[in-house]
């Protein structure tokens, strides 16, 4: 996710090549739940722990199971990164070298060793999702915020786990999240994790007319400021509580961004009215350093959040259908609650609207 964490889950929920491949592939295969890499995780990182260390072609066949691939395919954890991770957790002779390590990189450590500390929880859950239909409360969740006529559920979807860290991500054939922390997630949150995953893949079948232009900044920044900013509605709150399994560095990072959405927001649209009147855009990638802190999560969550405190809940899940339509609808959310909150311009509004009409 951040840093190094936030990085992770914010990329791996937006990276668009991913999802859009979801349309395209036919009903995946295999059981509702796959845990065969997680329960191949723990079988590895028990036998580091007692000294037997992987050999490469031990390694090679972990990383080559799906849950592993889906990882590696939708985010920025390589076989690289994973394998020191794991080896910092779980070699015995490598247990000084954690601490110099980044401190989100450290509680992705923590997290791995705890994982294994009672490996009984795993055989929990492999029994406790079937029975309480957790994919099917997650989907529940998620629909909520998704337009009316497109709540339905696509064949072949499910829940994928590995052992990686504190992540989870949209894949093309459900959502892959680490074991361990969907576990301690559902216990704090029940089915949330899930549901905020299945939302970015629901949303990727959700049509836009006209289609969303990949190349424009204009389309870019609308569609990643929805995405994260509706789907963060069905988790982030809880995400922060104290209760909840993510670290308290974590929790801060997040909270601190958002406090600095209201700056960035004025940022954004200064980008946007700068890049309107020149017709030069800078890069997606400057606009979001600058003013898109964790790939829109914070500011995104901002807007959504403002627009459901001024009761346009519904007009937000259709907005979906229409992503350029997020400006105007926050700025309309942010007037009727008369709090001197930031606005974009009319300059802006108005490109918004055209590009609509193309």
């Amino acid at each position: 996710m951040f840093l190094r964490f936030l990085q992770c889950i914010v990329i791996a929920s937006v990276l668009v090549a991913a999802h859009a491949r979801a349309a395209a592939l036919p009903a995946s295969e295999g059981p509702t739940y796959d845990f065969a890499a997680a329960q191949a995780a723990i079988a590895l990182a028990q036998r580091w722990q007692a000294g037997q260390p992987p050999t490469e072609p031990q390694w090679q066949a972990l990383i080559a199971m799906e849950a592993y691939q889906l990882v590696f395919s939708i985010s920025s954890l390589t076989p690289d990164t994973l394998r020191q991770r794991f080896r910092l957790a779980f070699d015995p002779a490598a247990t000084h070298e954690w601490k110099n390590v980044s401190e989100f990189e450290q509680q992705d450590i923590h997290h791995l060793r705890r994982a294994l500390n009672d490996t009984q929880w795993l055989q929990g859950e492999i029994r406790r999702l079937p029975r309480e239909q957790a994919l099917e409360k997650s989907i529940t969740l998620a629909q909520r915020w998704l337009p009316a006529d497109s709540t339905g559920k696509p064949t072949g979807l499910r829940f994928v786990f590995g052992l990686f860290g504190q992540n989870a991500h949209a894949s093309a054939q459900g959502v892959v999240m680490d074991a361990y922390l969907n576990y301690r997630s559902d216990q704090h949150a029940p089915y949330e994790l899930g549901a905020h995953e299945l939302h970015h893949f629901f949303r990727r079948n959700i049509a836009v007319t006209p289609a969303l232009d990949r190349d424009s900044v204009l389309d870019r920044l609308a569609d990643h400021l929805i995405h994260e900013g509706v789907a963060n509605l069905i988790d982030k709150q809880r995400f922060l509580q104290p209760g909840s399994p993510f670290s308290q560095a974590i929790k801060t990072y997040l909270n601190t961004a958002m406090t600095a959405a209201p700056d960035n927001i004025t940022k954004l649209n200064q980008h946007l009215e700068t890049a309107i009147e020149s017709q030069q855009f800078d890069t997606f990638s400057a606009v979001q350093q600058d003013a898109l802190p964790l790939w829109g999560h914070s500011v995104g969550w901002y807007m959504t959040q403002t627009i459901v405190r001024a009761g346009l809940d519904q007009a937000l899940a259709n907005s979906l259908t229409q992503p350029r339509d997020l400006f105007r609808l926050y700025n309309t959310a942010a007037i009727q609650l008369n709090e001197e909150l930031p606005l974009f311009s009319k300059k802006v509004l108005q490109a918004y609207a055209k590009r609509a009409q193309q």
